[in-house]
């Protein structure tokens, strides 16, 4: 990672975590019926695991920009780095969730075939 990464990025590292649980949900239940249709549920893990790679990458991205935060190359305040830190924590511990929900939602996919309705 090079040149310095701003708190705005963290922000949006903050959220991004959580919105990519919550579209791999919807697009789950958006594509069941089209799935039971043709009787494959291909499609529903490929947005799973999409979603599942996005929510990882977010945390890696995140881990990378606390390292480089630690490693004293960018920034010199104290008070910076200590918000620096803590939004990159943030930003990690969310993205690290919401992957957990994401495998959760793909656990659900496996198990449960896309005809299935209550």
């Amino acid at each position: 990672m090079s040149g310095r990464v701003s708190s705005n990025w963290l922000a949006v590292a903050i959220i991004l975590g959580p919105v990519i649980a919550l579209v791999n949900q919807a697009l789950i239940y958006a594509m069941d019926s089209w799935a039971c249709e043709r009787a494959t549920s291909a499609p529903l893990h490929a947005v799973a695991g999409l979603c599942l790679v996005l929510s990882l990458a977010t945390a890696i991205w995140s881990i990378r920009a606390l390292r480089e935060r630690a490693s004293g190359r960018v920034g010199d305040n104290d008070d910076e780095r200590r918000r620096f830190r803590f939004m990159a924590l943030t930003a990690v511990g969310t993205s690290v969730l919401s992957s957990l929900v994401v495998i959760a939602q793909w656990a659900a996919v496996i198990v449960f075939a896309p005809c299935v309705r209550t």
